[in-house]
């Protein structure tokens, strides 16, 4: 290459206006063993940033494998955890899906049993709700009288 272009390239290296194909222009430059003896100072730059680019790209290579990897290692997790826990509707017969609740400790599958239990449940709470509201009130009154 042409050494006063190799010089205009640096300064306009060093103002930042280079452009890409400038800057391999330079890398290619300063990675060849014929290099005038005034820029021999710059060479090892240059191969530094060089050299530097390689390995950000190795270690992005080396990130996204571990991200690939736990990707799907996450997905093989939940896969294995559903179809698990989805094990007992996969063996009904008529593979309807089922509605399971737990009351005093029993398993129960009978909607009806479910919707009884559930709506008691939700009265007690109303109840329970009706009463701490207006004892809240009854001592909010109790302070401003």
């Amino acid at each position: 290459m042409d050494k006063e272009l190799i010089i205009s390239l640096i300064d306009k290296y060093f103002d930042g206006r280079t452009t890409l194909g400038e800057e391999r222009q330079l890398r290619e430059y300063f990675r060849q063993r014929r290099i005038a003896p005034e820029l021999k100072s710059y060479a090892p730059m240059f191969r530094f940033f060089a050299n530097e680019r390689n390995e950000g790209v190795n270690n992005n290579v080396r990130a996204l494998k571990i991200v690939l990897w736990t990707a799907l290692s996450a997905a093989a997790c939940l896969l294995l955890f559903f179809g698990l826990n989805f094990d007992e509707v996969l063996k009904k017969p008529d593979n309807k899906a089922i509605s399971i609740a737990f009351i005093d400790g029993r398993k129960h599958t009978d909607m009806e049993t479910i919707r009884f239990q559930t709506l008691q449940s939700l009265e007690i709470l109303a109840d329970g709700a009706d009463d701490a509201c207006t004892a809240q009130l009854e001592a909010i009154n109790g302070l401003t009288e």
